[in-house]
């Protein structure tokens, strides 16, 4: 088609009270994210692990109402990223860049926060190619009932993210 070239940029979006910043192969935050914020926030305390962190959205919003976050994700640009977004909205998150547990070592936590990176699959249909997070972090999603697309995380106890 005319040999034109589509190039991924950058972008700069609000979330709540937020600021992210999300490159090309860093999920942006969803609906989904606030959902879950909903759901944790009034049980945040202690010592909180963000694993498969991405844009570093639930560790930031997080943070405040936490003694320490620590964010981690295996894709060394979604680390880099929350270390910008953590700058940028001026909160205290501690980054780690590993997979999933391996990166804490014996660290305990209070709070467990994760929002996998999945990709809807209906039913019958082949699963598209997960977006690539580090190196070997291809996933494929699948249904898990024959009525109703279910979402899969990438982010199994044996996968990586």
């Amino acid at each position: 088609m005319g040999g034109r070239r589509v190039v991924a940029a950058a972008v700069l979006t609000r979330f709540r009270d937020l600021r992210l910043f999300t490159p090309p192969g860093v999920f942006a935050p969803r609906s989904d994210a606030g959902v879950l914020l909903d759901a944790a926030l009034p049980r945040l305390r202690g010592d909180v692990l963000d694993l498969c962190s991405g844009s570093g959205v639930l560790a930031l919003a997080a943070a405040p109402h936490a003694a320490s976050v620590l964010a981690v994700d295996m894709s060394r640009m979604a680390a880099g990223t929350i270390r910008v977004n953590s700058l940028l909205n001026r909160r205290r998150v501690e980054v780690r860049r590993g997979d999933l547990f391996a990166a804490v070592g014996s660290r305990r936590f209070d709070v467990i926060l994760t929002n996998p990176p999945y990709v809807p699959t209906p039913p019958g249909a082949e699963p598209p190619s997960a977006p690539r997070r580090g190196r070997a972090a291809r996933a494929d999603a699948t249904s898990s009932t024959a009525s109703a697309p279910t979402p899969m995380p990438t982010c199994a106890p044996a996968a990586r993210c």
